[in-house]
């Protein structure tokens, strides 16, 4: 009789933790494959440019080596500082991918905080808006353009990077 009840019991368990799975997912597809937000290395960025959510946007590209100002040629850039920023853009772990996600505005993604652009030495663009902080679990949501109905958990050091205002990028 025991055996029936722990059994009984331990059905049930399963069926809370499930219950409580789909509640954090939201009931989307989660997908836990290793993946890199940007999967490029610092040497291999030729541009970067960001907007926040007042519209504003900084522009910057590797000329030579040495990285200029779009937004503001005038300004000299501090070349450690934009190393420093190369390096923030490179290495994002995905944590966790929810897939088929329709509505983005529970992500806060409906109107990003900040949207990215990286271009690589060939030319080819990597754009990735973020949205909502949760603090809780220690991740920012993002999404990349192009991947239809993704959002992705990530470690929120990829909108530290991309606080700063030109004169933090300026050389001193």
């Amino acid at each position: 009789m025991n055996k029936i009840r722990n059994l009984r019991l331990c059905a049930g368990l399963l069926l809370v933790a499930i219950g409580i799975f789909f509640a954090l997912t939201n009931g989307q597809k989660v997908s836990r494959k290793r993946e890199l937000l940007i999967d490029l290395t610092a040497d291999k960025i030729a541009g970067i440019s960001w907007t926040d959510e007042n519209g504003e946007t900084l522009s910057f590209q590797r000329e030579d080596g040495n990285w200029i100002c779009k937004s503001d040629p005038s300004v000299k850039l501090d070349q450690t500082e934009m190393n420093t920023l190369c390096a923030g853009m490179t290495g994002i772990a995905v944590f966790r991918t929810m897939e088929d996600v329709e509505d983005l505005s529970q992500y806060g993604l409906d109107i990003p905080a900040v949207t990215i652009t990286v271009t690589d030495i060939s030319g080819n663009e990597i754009t990735v808006a973020l949205g909502n902080n949760n603090d809780s679990a220690g991740v920012i949501y993002a999404v990349r353009e192009g991947d239809r109905g993704c959002v992705y958990a990530v470690t929120p050091s990829i909108r530290t990077a991309v606080q700063k205002k030109l004169g933090d990028l300026a050389e001193k």
